[in-house]
């Protein structure tokens, strides 16, 4: 796996990922039917019943940053 630095944006239920010097997106991921899951500490991941194998990995800044991603993902997955 090759860890690049993004910036993230949630808008609704869309996840927009950019580079860090861009401000353009590069992407977005449509947040229905996935699984975000706690990985360890300050990690978590975001996956898709449609592609289990393919499995998207954020790590945050401290624990506390990472628990409130993972509730704002949850309520805007629907």
């Amino acid at each position: 796996a090759v860890l690049k630095k993004r910036l993230v944006k949630l808008v609704v239920n869309f996840l927009f990922y950019f580079r860090t010097d861009e401000a353009e997106p590069i992407g977005a991921l449509l947040l229905e039917h996935c699984r975000i899951t706690k990985e360890e500490e300050n990690v978590f991941s975001i996956s898709f019943v449609e592609e289990p194998e393919r499995k998207y990995c954020f790590e945050c800044a401290s624990e506390e940053q990472c628990q409130e991603w993972i509730e704002a993902l949850k309520r805007a997955r629907y």
